[in-house]
């Protein structure tokens, strides 16, 4: 007898790209397949593959999953520190250590590897919302969004690099979270000094 549980299309997709968010944590992009994803949810190969179609169709819905999580994340800290609570240095920490614990940069750096531009588009577009949602035309600033693109490729690469590079360059571990708070504190006073009236500047 089968001990397979039965899931809605819905519940499986679920299931399944939860399962691959852990064994992405657990052994790298290389171990996001089908076959150890299935295994983990008590799912055939074959009902996998009916859901996602291909190990990169299911990678990419992890991708999105992450984009959308992290961003998120991102998001309400983002408002709360607009709301007063909050620190521009929590909201960064907040985007290095999303890409480090989710394990965003590891997946997108494999994508990126394997010519995957379709997979790497969830998360570009996820932080182009966060840079623009607390504008009124919903894209932000220019100075705005290149700040949230020098951050977020900071903390990229920090995931991936940024230990050993520190250590080999005998600078702080915290470094690159410096230099991003840095930016954006910049880009927040030069927008405040220009909302100003003349004679207040």
């Amino acid at each position: 007898m089968s001990n397979r549980k039965r899931r809605s299309p819905q519940e499986s997709r679920k299931a399944a790209i939860e399962a691959a968010r852990d064994l992405l944590l657990e052994e790298g992009p290389e171990g996001v397949t089908l076959k150890a994803v299935a295994a983990r949810v008590g799912q055939t190969h074959a009902n996998i593959l009916h859901h996602f179609g291909s190990a990169a169709s299911l990678q990419a819905a992890l991708g999105a999953h992450i984009s959308d999580m992290v961003c998120g994340m991102i998001l309400r800290s983002t408002q709360a520190r607009l709301a007063g609570i909050g620190s521009v240095r929590e909201s960064i920490d907040l985007v290095f250590d999303a890409y480090a614990r989710e394990g965003g940069s590891a997946l997108f750096a494999w994508m990126a590897l394997h010519g995957d531009k379709e997979g790497l588009k969830p998360m570009a577009e996820a932080i182009a919302k966060v840079s623009g949602a607390m504008s009124e035309d919903g894209k932000g600033s220019v100075a705005r969004r290149q700040a949230a693109m020098v951050a977020n490729l900071l903390a990229f690469a920090d995931a991936l690099v940024g230990e050993s590079m520190a250590k080999e360059l005998g600078l702080p571990r915290l470094r690159a979270r410096d230099i991003a708070q840095s930016l954006f504190e910049t880009v927040i006073a030069e927008e405040a000094n220009e909302l100003r009236p003349p004679e207040l500047q």
